[in-house]
């Protein structure tokens, strides 16, 4: 990073940053997490690099959930959102909405959870890829008790937003209208 610093090269700063970001995410050390990736963020809307800003948004979204903080976690996961629907950036919504499943659970909104829950597996299937293991083992976990939670109405709330179009599932899941409000 600092070699990156005396070079001035922007690019590479906030791709060395945001490596260290994830990799300090990944042994939970969320603070040092969080502060690298917000100014890796920073850099890529500078560059106006919107690929890149979408995992730096996706990721402070999860450092701060797992961190325990709730209502960073949900601004940054909105914005990822509606980021991720104008380019159509299918993996990366898949995650956030993965994270915004557990924060539905802490509002207590089992059905919202058991809605984004759908778009989220959806979005697996259409980018043909599967959200990395711990946010994996995160995911399946709100989803099993958004299932507990709603019995046998999880099964339809979920496949219905599966089957339905990508931006009216999302309006109904009230992501993108939160994440285009901020």
């Amino acid at each position: 990073m600092e070699r990156y610093r005396e070079l001035d090269v922007p690019r590479g700063l906030a791709i060395a940053l945001s490596n260290l970001g994830d990799a300090a995410g990944q042994e939970q050390r969320f603070e040092e997490a969080i502060a690298v990736t917000t100014e890796a963020l920073a850099i890529q809307r500078e560059l106006g690099d919107r690929g890149r800003q979408a995992i730096s948004l996706n990721n402070l979204g999860s450092f701060s959930l797992q961190a325990g903080d709730v209502e960073p976690a949900r601004e940054w996961l909105e914005q990822c959102v509606a980021l991720t629907f104008d380019l159509g950036y299918k993996e990366v919504m898949a995650y956030a909405l993965a994270s915004f499943v557990q924060i539905c659970l802490l509002d207590g909104d089992a059905a919202r959870a058991a809605h984004l829950a759908g778009i989220a597996d959806r979005l697996q299937v259409d980018a043909g890829v599967l959200i990395q293991p711990v946010e994996r083992a995160l995911f399946e976990q709100a989803k099993a008790t958004a299932e507990q939670e709603l019995d046998d109405k999880y099964a339809a709330i979920h496949e219905a937003a599966m089957a339905a179009p990508l931006e009216e599932a999302l309006l109904e899941g009230n992501v993108l209208a939160e994440a285009r409000r901020s």
